[in-house]
């Protein structure tokens, strides 16, 4: 009996270890958590691709509206013909986009098509067919507001103009050209080495998701190290609890002689 007892002691002094243990490392991770987030506002890769996605329902809401009222000016037959194709091939354009394996990828390619194809409209396209271009041109412009509104959820207020400029200063060397539907950032960002977008992404500073990550495996690896400590311990002949660990140690000290204990 008076073993039984001495057993049901043990085990839940040992769980109770485990529990101020973990507390105590959580409870870490946490503040380093929140410091991270005083520094930006980031998302993770599943909510910028949703995010992505219901831009591009709306981009082929918005574009399929603007042709409509195109429509109803009485265009001339080759400007309705030229706008509905560039329309089919935009909007397919921005579902494929959207759909990219890299969410950070497919945000830049998406301002691109988006700016893209508001300059072009606003200049090109209104000059070749008149006055009713406009009506498309806007719903470029309500589509590059949007999507810009995304960006400045992930980048920086640097990192977002440093994207325009890129784009403005190839509008700028290629003021003729009116394919924009597949154009992607890395097209005319050859020299984005220097890019502060390529160091973040480097880091992998972009995504909360990583960090959570990081968090959870963390806390299965201590959960695990104390666990061998503990184990170690018995093995030994030490069947006390109060035996198995020093109050002075700190849980990242234990999970270190657990980890020499295993390797």
């Amino acid at each position: 009996m008076t073993n039984n007892k001495l057993t049901c002691s043990g085990l839940f002094a040992f769980l109770l270890i485990i529990l101020i243990v973990l507390a105590t490392v959580t409870i870490g991770m946490a503040a380093k958590k929140g410091e991270d987030k005083k520094k930006t506002y980031v998302m993770t890769e599943i909510e910028l691709q949703s995010e992505l996605m219901s831009f591009a329902d709306r981009f082929a809401s918005i574009l399929a509206q603007s042709f409509e009222d195109f429509d109803a000016l009485n265009p001339s037959p080759e400007s309705r013909r030229f706008v509905l194709d560039d329309m089919v091939h935009a909007i397919s354009s921005s579902f494929t986009t959207a759909a990219e394996p890299n969410p950070e990828t497919a945000l830049l390619d998406m301002v691109t098509i988006a700016t893209l194809g508001r300059m072009i409209y606003e200049d090109n396209i209104r000059k070749r067919y008149g006055k009713p271009i406009e009506v498309m041109a806007k719903g470029f412009g309500e589509l590059e507001k949007d999507i810009w509104q995304i960006a400045a959820k992930v980048l920086s207020i640097e990192q977002q103009h440093e994207v325009r400029g890129l784009i403005v200063e190839w509008r700028k060397q290629n003021p003729d050209k009116i394919i924009y539907n597949y154009f992607r950032f890395s097209d005319f960002a050859a020299d984005r080495r220097k890019s502060t977008l390529v160091k973040k992404d480097e880091t992998g500073g972009l995504f909360k998701s990583v960090q959570q990550a990081t968090q959870q495996i963390e806390e299965t690896r201590m959960l695990t190290m104390i666990w061998v400590h503990a184990h170690y311990q018995m093995a030994s002949g030490k069947l006390e609890p109060a035996e198995w660990f020093d109050i002075k140690n700190t849980g990242m000290a234990i999970a270190k002689t657990a980890a020499n204990l295993v390797f």
